[in-house]
């Protein structure tokens, strides 16, 4: 049996590529962006071992990359998506908020509380 996606916690399904597992892509209404995107809860890649080496968390208009291979890099990389208009067009850009040296825990199926968690991590930055 698969991990829960940690936002919707229904069962993450298998890809194709082994020991990758993933969310539904569905269409969420973002309302920081006033835009629906397309998006994927989570993306984790499980290592032979077991251990969750790499994950993809996403809490629109944040997501979050979480390195965790064992012996090897820690560390987690926030990136938010904003809205940019080019010309008479809004175009969707994603840039890195930050990068913390160590993994980031956070209640994900809380909106407020991972918005809190950045504000805290962007104290320390």
């Amino acid at each position: 049996m698969n991990n829960p996606c940690p936002i919707c916690h229904n069962e993450l399904r298998n890809t194709d590529t082994p020991g990758l597992s993933m969310c539904q892509r569905q269409s969420v209404f973002v309302p920081e962006l006033n835009s629906d995107i397309e998006t994927v809860h989570a993306l984790i890649f499980t290592n032979d071992n077991g251990h969750q080496v790499f994950k993809i968390i996403a809490v629109p208009p944040y997501s979050f990359e979480i390195h965790d291979d064992p012996g090897s890099m820690k560390q987690t990389r926030i990136v938010k998506t904003t809205n940019v208009k080019f010309g008479t067009a809004d175009h969707l850009v994603q840039e890195v908020v930050m990068t913390v040296p160590g993994i980031v825990h956070c209640q994900w199926d809380d909106k407020q509380q991972v918005i809190e968690k950045i504000k805290l991590l962007s104290l320390f930055s």
